[in-house]
């Protein structure tokens, strides 16, 4: 009987731990595909794209909704306080950030990933989207007042009115790797 009990929380321990090293790797991984982060080697200067090669430290978005917390990690990587780790003596890590230096991006429990903040495009209305699949008659009005309401660090209404207006050039979905014109 304590064995089973060894078992099933031996298995919950990996697969915690398997989920978060996705998490980091999922993260890492679009930092890459947008950009923004290139691994290099110092000598040779080739670029590498294996998340594995560097440690990357990041922060968890609070959220007062337990049906978020549950279904998503909202992942927060701030240029000026969360450091990466690599080795230095083999290679070279470098960011291309102009304007800004915060990155959000909220991974669901089945690894599929929403830029929300920082990236090249934005993903708000498919995050909207599979939040709705659970909500089922909820409207994306509903939707986007549930995610105002329980995420603060995000302005989902300027992301959303920018981008039902087609307004791109707003400075909450614009990528902070682009410049910001002066006027």
């Amino acid at each position: 009987m304590y064995k089973s009990y060894y078992i099933i929380a031996l298995t919950i321990f990996i697969s915690s731990f398997y989920f978060s090293q996705t998490v980091k790797e999922k993260l890492t991984i679009n930092l890459i595909e947008d950009g923004i982060l290139t691994i290099q080697g110092k000598n040779d200067k080739n670029k590498y794209y294996d998340p594995e090669l560097i440690n990357i430290q990041f922060d968890t978005v609070k959220t007062s909704s337990i049906y978020l917390d549950e279904n998503f990690k909202i992942l927060k990587f701030n240029l000026k306080k969360n450091n990466v780790e690599y080795n230095r003596d083999k290679l070279v890590v470098l960011f291309n950030s102009s304007f800004c230096e915060t990155y959000i991006l909220a991974i669901d429990s089945e690894n599929n990933s929403y830029k929300l903040s920082g990236f090249s495009k934005n993903d708000l209305l498919y995050f909207i989207n599979s939040i709705k699949k659970i909500f089922h008659d909820k409207s994306s009005k509903y939707v986007l007042t549930y995610l105002k309401d329980n995420i603060q660090e995000i302005d989902f209404d300027c992301i959303y009115k920018s981008l039902k207006n087609e307004k791109f050039d707003s400075r909450c979905i614009i990528s902070c790797a682009e410049g910001i014109r002066s006027h």
